[in-house]
């Protein structure tokens, strides 16, 4: 698997790489600006920026998946943790280091720092140099088939909110993903694949979120105003797919750990929640956050859903 950083600032849109990864995940960043970091192991894009420099909770979640980790220097206390811990847990592909090599490089459309890129291909190739050609055979995570259409709400939305970005997500019942936009976008589209950023699953995290302390050789977290996340322990989830809402249960046990999905109640409790095969986007947020979503209706000649959902329809529900 390889992990890359990218910047979510709107002089970074519209972005490459997004629609082509299997995971995405967007997190809290300092200015109030959310940041990704996208993941790719079955997949592959022909372009992937603009890069951005690492945050230690991003590290921990590239850290579950044994990845090479793709990124423009960074935090002191992430950078820290790559030294300590490529080879083994990670592997670390910072930009300052391989970037002269031609793996990453600055494209002449876009002004710094927004304008570092790369592609599939220069990173398969930068992994092996890295020796980070092991892939990841097992996942942590439980998966179902779509549902039937007849089984599917006519309709969905989700509203993610942050200090400086706007999230929303719409649900098309006839492809069964969730069609996604950015502050005030109709849709977001990959500037590299030039297809609709629109995941099979929608996983929105809470997570304690705080400034970023100083530390010997650290003080520049306090003047850049950085964030550390609880992204070790356990949170409320919501999980969204086939157009349903299931509340859930994170946990996350080490660096090295997965981040698990368990139901919270009902006969299934403390099992794993089923995802849909098919992207996955992880949005976190604060736990103070209020995230707004809608489930639609079900069509008139939709006679049987599925049981196990039926008690998660609420909407319009704040959560």
């Amino acid at each position: 698997p390889i992990a890359v950083m990218i910047d979510d600032q709107a002089a970074a849109r519209p972005q490459s790489g997004l629609a082509s990864a299997n995971i995405v995940w967007q997190a809290p960043a300092e200015g109030g600006i959310p940041r990704y970091m996208a993941i790719f192991q079955t997949t592959d894009a022909p372009a992937i920026g603009p890069v951005r420099s690492s945050r230690l909770y991003f590290v921990g979640w590239a850290a579950e998946w044994r990845a090479m980790y793709v990124h423009v220097g960074g935090a002191p206390d992430a950078l820290a943790f790559l030294h300590q811990n490529t080879g083994t847990l990670i592997y670390d592909a910072d930009q300052y280091r391989w970037g002269n090599a031609g793996y990453l490089w600055r494209i002449s459309t876009r002004f710094a720092p927004h304008n570092v890129y790369t592609s599939g291909a220069k990173l398969e190739q930068l992994a092996a140099r890295l020796k980070a050609t092991a892939p990841q055979t097992t996942s942590p995570y439980t998966f179902e088939d779509d549902a039937l259409p007849a089984l599917r709400p006519v309709s969905g939305t989700i509203v993610v909110p942050y200090l400086a970005n706007r999230i929303s997500y719409t649900y098309d019942p006839k492809t069964n993903r969730y069609r996604r936009a950015v502050t005030g976008a109709k849709v977001q589209v990959d500037a590299g694949s030039k297809t609709v950023v629109a995941p099979a699953n929608v996983i929105v995290l809470k997570m304690a979120v705080g400034p970023l302390v100083n530390a010997p050789g650290a003080s520049t977290n306090a003047t850049k105003q950085r964030l550390e996340l609880g992204y070790i322990g356990s949170g409320t989830a919501l999980v969204f797919n086939n157009g349903g809402v299931i509340k859930a249960r994170w946990s996350k046990a080490s660096n090295a750990a997965p981040t698990l999905l368990t139901y919270v109640s009902g006969p299934n409790a403390g099992q794993p929640v089923a995802l849909v095969r098919g992207q996955i986007f992880f949005q976190v947020v604060s736990t103070s956050t209020t995230l707004t979503y809608k489930i639609g209706g079900f069509a008139a000649a939709a006679t049987t859903r599925p049981a196990a959902r039926l008690t998660n329809l609420r909407g319009p529900t704040p959560a």
